[in-house]
């Protein structure tokens, strides 16, 4: 179970970069190979944290997942380790704010927003920006995995859980 969800993570996160990846380089984000690199390391995190995020109840499941996640991060070396706990509480605090904002039936942008920032490095900015479409399409596409995981979960028994 640990190794189908690794494995639908880092395809997630290839499928978004996929996507994603043209736009941005038109707009000129993603030029240089190390920002392109840092995009998709960015996009596993984001995608290891909604997946820990669709399932946290489920922690026999998650115990297993974070260990290839973790041997991910080993390959990663320090720079990407020493952002990702600092990622993971921006998520969870911009998520909460979508929530709130949704339920006062306004546009929830806040995740999609702070996960551009993480995913591009903090290179869209006020005198650079990606635009509202592509903001969008970002936050459409990372929202729909929180169902899709779900949905992915129910496929799985785990014995003596």
């Amino acid at each position: 179970m640990g190794q189908a969800l690794w494995q639908l993570c880092c395809e997630s996160a290839e499928d978004f970069c996929t996507n994603l990846r043209p736009k941005l380089q038109v707009k000129g984000f993603l030029l240089d190979p190390a920002k392109d690199n840092m995009f998709m390391c960015q996009a596993i995190i984001v995608h290891f944290w909604i997946i820990w995020s669709a399932l946290n109840k489920d922690r026999a499941v998650l115990d297993v997942f974070n260990n290839f996640f973790n041997g991910w991060l080993i390959t990663q070396q320090a720079r990407v380790l020493e952002t990702v706990q600092a990622r993971f509480a921006m998520y969870h605090e911009t998520l909460a704010k979508d929530e709130d904002l949704a339920a006062r039936g306004l546009m929830p942008m806040a995740f999609a927003t702070t996960a551009l920032q993480c995913l591009l490095d903090n290179e869209n900015s006020a005198e650079r920006p990606v635009g509202f479409m592509i903001l969008s399409e970002v936050g459409i596409r990372l929202s729909s995995n929180f169902p899709a995981i779900r949905k992915f979960r129910e496929q799985f028994t785990i014995l003596g859980a």
